[in-house]
């Protein structure tokens, strides 16, 4: 008798132990901009979590100098997200802001399943060590996998290679309803870089205002769907245009463009890859204002982008209606002006600007050609006018003769222009 009980025991253990882990083990680390949830910081956090965790973030601003330095291995980067974990926030993207303050790239997703619901502004990546990698993405840079990039705002990051925005290399990432604005590329696409990738989609974003183009496929195939795709200027190394759309396709790519909104892009309005139809260039009918702050471009009631005004039938962007019919940007100006006389100037230059419409605030500063800040001519400008440099630095120290970029860096816009320096 107690030889059977001792085999019906082995029995069940035999049964038990071939089962695969609990679900129930994944495990939600709870982040606040204090510190005082289940790690200090969002990359404590990350650190502590495993595959199939979330890591929640909730409403805040996580800047540089509270959560420092996550990782260097393809340049210096605030949050690396890695294998199999998700990153979200709790609240939107409008309360909850990742602020690398121009001391590094935001976040790197190696592998990670998601980043999803933040506002991503003062990326800066530099060309270094890591090459390529190093100077792409500088608000996210999506490293292997098959990501999650949703629900985000990402302005005013800068990549001195590709991808002031977003860079992927990943297999087949999703990048979908994000606003993408104002961001910078020295070499190319201020918006969103996909290279390689076998499955990427791109679809419901607003890419409006980046410098070095809107997006681009280079060797890779997949979807390009009900994206805005507007007001893209030259990169500021001055060797590509501001694009729409962008493809370097090989033997084997694929990709399909459809329903998408192309305009006022300095390097053209064209479609590449496979039409799919419905795309059209077409003012997308932006509001002048933004009374919540939340650096999103909304539609007024008469854009082509809401689905009663287009033969899609779709929401075009990543943002409906927001105003009256009233509220409308001028689409006979741009988003903002800069100009440099003379250029080159014998010893000093005159700067003049225009903010965009609706532009609170602005800042006028001179930037090398790797990204580094020479000069701040003024902070907090709030009007239009004009200023004069006198060539000097930070320090008051006259700087070398060379190529600078003076960038004027709004709440609305930015927009950069080249200047020649002759001693």
């Amino acid at each position: 008798m107690s030889h059977h009980r001792r085999g019906a025991a082995v029995a069940v253990i035999l049964l038990i132990a071939p089962l695969p882990p609990s679900p129930s083990l994944a495990r939600t680390w709870y982040i606040r901009s204090d510190g005082s949830g289940d790690a200090p910081t969002i990359q404590a956090g990350v650190d502590s979590a495993t595959a199939g965790d979330d890591v929640l973030v909730a409403a805040g601003n996580y800047s540089w100098a509270t959560q420092g330095l996550g990782t260097v291995q393809y340049g210096p980067t605030m949050i690396e997200v890695r294998y199999g974990i998700r990153l979200h926030s709790e609240s939107g993207a409008a309360a909850t802001v990742l602020d690398a303050q121009q001391q590094g790239r935001v976040l790197v997703c190696r592998s990670c399943t998601g980043i999803e619901g933040f506002t991503i502004t003062g990326g800066r990546t530099l060309q270094g060590p890591a090459g390529g990698y190093g100077g792409s993405g500088g608000g996210i840079f999506c490293f292997v996998g098959q990501p999650v990039v949703a629900d985000n705002i990402l302005h005013s990051n800068f990549a001195e290679g590709r991808g002031g925005g977003i860079a992927t290399h990943a297999s087949s990432a999703l990048i979908r309803s994000n606003s993408i604005l104002w961001n910078t590329a020295g070499f190319r696409t201020g918006g969103i870089d996909v290279a390689g990738g076998d499955a990427t989609i791109v679809e419901s974003n607003t890419v409006a205002g980046n410098l070095g183009g809107g997006i681009a496929c280079m060797n890779c195939s997949g979807t390009f769907a009900r994206n805005i795709i507007a007001e893209s200027g030259p990169a500021t190394g001055g060797l590509v245009d501001g694009f729409a759309m962008a493809c370097l396709l090989f033997e084997g790519d694929s990709l399909f463009t459809q329903c998408n909104i192309l305009w006022d892009n300095s390097g053209g309005d064209a479609v590449c890859g496979t039409d799919g139809g419905g795309n059209r260039s077409d003012d997308p009918r932006f509001c002048a204002s933004d009374p919540g702050g939340t650096e999103q471009r909304f539609l007024r009631p008469d854009s082509p982008a809401l689905p009663q005004n287009n033969s899609c039938g779709v929401l075009i962007g990543a943002t409906g209606q927001g105003c009256a019919v009233t509220d409308a940007s001028d689409p006979r100006r741009p988003a903002a002006t800069l100009s440099i006389t003379p250029n080159p100037p014998a010893s000093k230059a005159t700067i003049r600007y225009s903010l965009a419409p609706g532009g609170r605030s602005a800042r006028l500063a001179v930037y090398d050609l790797a990204g580094r800040l020479v000069a701040r001519i003024l902070d907090g400008v709030s009007r239009d006018g004009s200023i004069t440099w006198d060539g000097r630095d930070r320090a008051g120290a006259p700087v070398s003769a060379g190529v600078y970029i003076v960038r004027l860096e709004s709440d609305k816009s930015t927009v950069a222009r080249k200047l020649v320096l002759v001693r």
